[in-house]
C-alpha cells in the first residue's frame, strides 16, 4: 500500500531548531523510507534553508511568510490550495492544528475537496493562554475554527496520554478520532560512547529551554542541599531562554556558582557528549497551563545514551519514562521529595548503572520508525 502522495504542510520545519521541526524532520524520513512515500514539503523560506533542501529527500517548496502563524494564515491557505491542486496528494498530514491544519480546512473549504488530513498535536498548542488582550483575542477568534479544523480531521495524534486528555476534556473530541503516538529517537545520532563521568563528583545535565515552568530552580535549590550533606556535585544546564537571569540570581543567592554551569546554546554534537559524561538527567517541568511538557524527547535522548533520568510527574512525561526502570518521577514542586530522591540515587550508583543498562534495551523499541510505523498504519500508507 507503498506510494501514497503526502502533502506535508510544516510552519514550523528544519532548518528550525526544536521539537516539532525535528518531529516532521524524522517522520517525513521514515514515511519515504520505511513505507516509500512520496513526501511534499510546504515549508517557510528560513536562512541556510538551501543548504538543508539540497541534502533533502523531500521535494520542499518554500515560500517567504510572516514568521507569525496568525500573520501566516492567509497565505499559508493560499498555497497549501496550490499544491493541492498542483500534486493532487492522496492525504494530508499536518504537524500542527495552526496553522497547518487550519489551513488545508480552509483550503479545502475554498477548492471544494475532501483529502483526508491528519494532525499532530505536541500539548501546549491545545491550551490557549489568555494571559494578555491579544492572547484573548486570538483565543476568541479560532475558537470556533479550531474546533472544527479538529472534527473534520481523519485521524489526530497527540504525542502522549496527557495531551489526548487534553484534547478530550478541551475540544470533546470522540476517543475514536484519536490515537497517541510517543515521540522516537534516533538511534543512528543519539548513542552511548565510551566517555565516562567524572569519579570526583556526581554530574547533573539539563538540556531544555530555559523558561519558569521547566522546574530548573528546583534543581538549583537540590544543589545546595545535596552540597549540605557532603556530595560533590556538578549541574550543567543545556539552553538558553528568558528565566536564564532569575536562574542564576538564585544560583548565587544560594552560593553554589562554582557548582552550577549555563552553557547556553550546543551543538547536536556537544549535547551528545554532555548525556555521555552525566550521572543524570534532570528535568523538573510542570504544570503551568498554558505551559506544559506534552511529552519530553530529551529523556529518550538521554537514555539512547544510556543516561537515566529524573523527570517532573507532569504532562506527557509519565509516557517517556519508564517509572522506576529507565529513570525516575517526582512531585516536581515537592522540594523535600526532590531532595531525597536525588540524595539516595547519587549515594547509591549501582541504581543509576542498573537503571542505564534499562535505557539502552529500552529505547530499542522507542524508535522513530516504530512511532511512523504507528502513523503510518492509520493513515494507511
Amino acid at each position: 500500500m507503498g506510494s501514497k502522495k503526502i502533502l506535508v504542510p510544516s510552519f514550523d520545519f528544519k532548518p528550525l531548531l526544536g521539537g516539532v521541526a525535528n518531529y516532521v524532520h524524522e517522520v517525513c524520513h521514515a514515511l519515504k523510507s520505511e513505507h516509500q512515500c512520496d513526501i511534499q514539503i510546504l515549508a517557510r523560506h528560513l536562512p541556510s534553508s538551501q543548504t538543508y533542501d539540497q541534502s533533502s529527500p523531500f521535494k520542499i517548496h518554500r515560500i517567504k511568510t510572516p514568521a507569525t502563524a496568525f500573520l501566516a494564515l492567509a497565505q499559508w491557505t493560499f498555497e497549501i490550495q496550490k499544491m493541492i491542486k498542483a500534486t493532487e496528494p492522496d492525504l494530508i498530514f499536518c504537524p500542527l492544528w495552526f496553522p497547518d491544519a487550519t489551513a488545508v480546512h480552509l483550503a479545502q473549504t475554498f477548492l471544494k475537496t475532501n483529502i483526508p488530513y491528519f494532525i499532530a498535536v505536541h500539548a501546549m498548542e491545545v491550551v490557549e493562554s489568555h494571559k494578555n488582550i491579544k492572547q484573548i483575542l486570538r483565543k476568541t477568534i479560532l475558537s470556533s475554527l479550531k474546533r472544527t479544523t479538529f472534527f473534520n480531521s481523519e485521524k489526530i495524534f497527540p504525542v502522549s496520554k496527557y495531551t489526548a486528555d487534553l484534547l478530550i476534556h478541551h475540544l470533546h473530541l470522540p476517543e475514536k478520532k484519536i490515537k497517541v503516538v510517543n515521540n522516537g529517537v534516533n538511534l543512528n545520532t543519539y548513542k552511548k560512547t565510551n566517555a565516562t563521568p567524572s569519579k570526583n563528583k556526581k554530574t547533573l545535565l539539563t538540556v531544555s529551554r530555559i523558561h519558569p515552568y521547566k522546574g530548573i530552580d528546583r534543581v538549583l535549590y537540590a544543589v545546595s542541599d545535596l552540597l549540605k550533606r557532603g556530595l560533590q556535585i556538578q549541574y550543567n544546564i543545556v539552553g538558553t531562554g528568558a528565566d536564564l537571569p532569575r536562574l542564576q540570581k538564585i544560583a548565587s543567592d544560594l552560593k553554589i556558582e562554582n557548582h552550577v554551569t549555563f552553557l547556553g546554546s550546543l551543538s547536536q554534537k556537544e549535547i551528545i557528549e554532555h548525556y555521555n559524561q552525566a550521572d543524570l538527567f534532570i528535568l523538573l517541568s510542570r504544570e503551568e497551563l498554558p505551559d506544559v511538557e506534552g511529552f519530553g524527547l530529551v529523556f529518550l535522548e538521554a537514555a539512547a545514551c544510556g543516561l537515566p533520568s529524573v523527570g517532573g510527574h507532569s504532562g506527557g512525561i509519565p509516557d517517556a519514562i519508564d517509572n522506576q526502570r529507565s529513570g525516575w518521577l517526582v512531585n516536581p514542586i515537592d522540594q523535600e521529595k526532590i531532595n531525597s530522591l536525588l540524595f539516595d540515587l547519587l549515594s547509591h550508583p549501582e541504581k543509576i548503572n542498573q537503571a542505564s543498562g534499562y535505557c539502552l534495551q529500552m529505547v530499542k523499541n522507542r524508535t522513530w520508525i516504530q512511532t511512523t510505523q504507528k502513523i503510518a498504519e492509520a493513515m494507511n500508507v
